[in-house]
């Protein structure tokens, strides 16, 4: 991160046309920069756009806390505050629409912050259509501890009301398993978008603009018959084996999600309050932060967080409980 500030301190100085990094929207640097450096791990289910409440990774006990109540989140708010001052981006980020990947492919940007799948796919874009460019995928956070993605982040439901379920579990086992299915609905039309390099690999063609082959989404069917780039950069497999090899960590609460049918209405609250006073700490767009972080703590309480705490506590237990059995 050192290094990386030095990089954004230099395009502030020395580029009239082009910020260090796009970040607006509900697109911020809360992941990269303070949930991952802290193992902070958000509950899946409580938020809409930015987490309030996590547990640690290495913590198997389930003990579920207010980021907000942190001093690692004052430490992050204090640090926008530092990089919107600096001109790290524009000072209309958290009403923009435009996304960090278009602004970087675009070159208005210095940087993007993402997964390493979108980032390698922008990459070789760039790259192809800019080689002057030389864009590089790069690991800001060497040694942060990670989990395994569960499959429902990504996976098909069959309705419970379905007349014929086992017909849709025929039709989602050829879109994960037939190679000429799943090719097609991975990669487009075979010599139009795409065309294989042995088994495992493909290359794209001039007309993959109009069917983005392995970057349409379909990931309810992402399986091991998976193809990569074969212009893929060669740092993107040699981090993933890293990560999966020595920070690849596992915890009792990495797949639980949390059910918000017995605090909808606080829900609804919270997310309001997130928007409104959460999303300008996130921008450094505050005269004071560590103000702003008391208020939104009052606002926080009022909308009824202190309840769902209580309620994601109860089922964390459960959900830990049962699977001690």
């Amino acid at each position: 991160m050192a290094d990386l500030e030095k990089y954004y301190d230099a395009i502030v100085k020395n580029e009239k046309d082009i910020v260090p990094l796009i970040n607006g929207g509900i697109q911020n640097l809360q992941e990269p920069l303070e949930m991952q450096p802290n193992k902070f791990a958000a509950i899946t289910g409580t938020y809409a756009t930015d987490p309030i409440l996590a547990y640690d990774m290495t913590d198997t006990t389930g003990k579920i806390f207010s980021i907000i109540d942190t001093p690692q989140y004052k430490d992050y708010v204090v640090k926008m505050k530092e990089y919107a001052d600096k001109g790290y981006w524009s000072k209309s980020s958290i009403s923009s629409k435009e996304t960090k990947d278009d602004g970087f492919k675009a070159g208005k940007a210095a940087s993007m912050v993402w997964n390493i799948g979108t980032v390698a796919k922008d990459i070789k874009i760039m790259n192809e259509a800019h080689p002057e460019w030389k864009a590089e995928v790069v690991d800001i956070l060497p040694g942060a501890k990670k989990f395994v993605a569960p499959y429902t982040s990504n996976g098909v439901a069959i309705n419970a009301n379905s007349k014929n379920p086992e017909r849709a579990l025929m039709a989602l086992d050829l879109l994960r398993y037939d190679r000429d299915i799943y090719d097609l609905t991975f990669y487009g039309i075979k010599g139009t978008h795409w065309e294989a390099v042995g088994d495992t690999q493909y290359k794209t063609l001039a007309a993959t603009a109009n069917f983005p082959a392995g970057n349409v989404c379909p990931w309810g069917w992402h399986t091991p018959i998976n193809r990569t780039d074969v212009n893929q950069p060669a740092i993107v497999d040699q981090l993933n084996n890293k990560w999966l090899k020595e920070d690849t960590i596992h915890n009792p609460l990495e797949t639980f999600t949390f059910d918000d049918s017995k605090v909808k209405n606080e829900m609804a609250a919270i997310n309001t309050v997130i928007t409104q006073y959460g999303l300008p700490l996130h921008f450094g767009i505050t005269d004071d932060p560590v103000k702003g972080i008391e208020v939104y703590k009052q606002k926080l309480k009022a909308a009824g967080l202190e309840k769902v705490i209580k309620e994601v506590q109860t089922q964390a237990d459960a959900f830990i409980k049962a699977q001690q059995k």
